[in-house]
């Protein structure tokens, strides 16, 4: 009789931190931001869209890779072109990748999700 209390207890204990979860990031909408290729100026958006990147209100992006690109590196600049965040995504296993930009001062900064030398995408984005 204790054990089916105490998991009754357990499962309402786990609806309420998920109702809770829901409402926090109900709470925190994301913004779709513009992605450019580096092989032209045309806008992901009006193409085949391979990435999509997203800003939530608190400034952390999140990136959804819609196609196979095997690795690829995610690097982050300052005004100043000066790397202030990089990591390695392999987009063959991982379809989406959560990046804390929020962690970064206040101002305006360059994402770049690099395939090879020579194709890359990137947006700006402001903290």
């Amino acid at each position: 009789m204790n054990r089916y209390i105490i998991i009754l207890f357990l499962l309402a204990f786990s609806h309420v931190i998920y109702c809770t979860s829901l409402n926090s990031q109900s709470n925190n909408r994301e913004t779709k931001l513009n992605i450019l290729n580096s092989l032209s100026s045309v806008s992901a958006t009006s193409l085949f869209e391979p990435i999509e990147l997203y800003i939530n209100d608190a400034g952390d992006l999140r990136a959804a890779f819609n196609k196979d690109q095997g690795e690829i590196l995610i690097q982050i600049t300052d005004n100043k072109n000066i790397p202030v965040y990089e990591s390695i995504v392999n987009t063959s296993f991982e379809r989406e990748t959560y990046i804390p930009a929020s962690t970064l001062p206040a101002g305006t900064y360059t994402i770049y999700f690099i395939i090879d030398d020579d194709q890359y995408w990137y947006a700006e984005f402001e903290l």
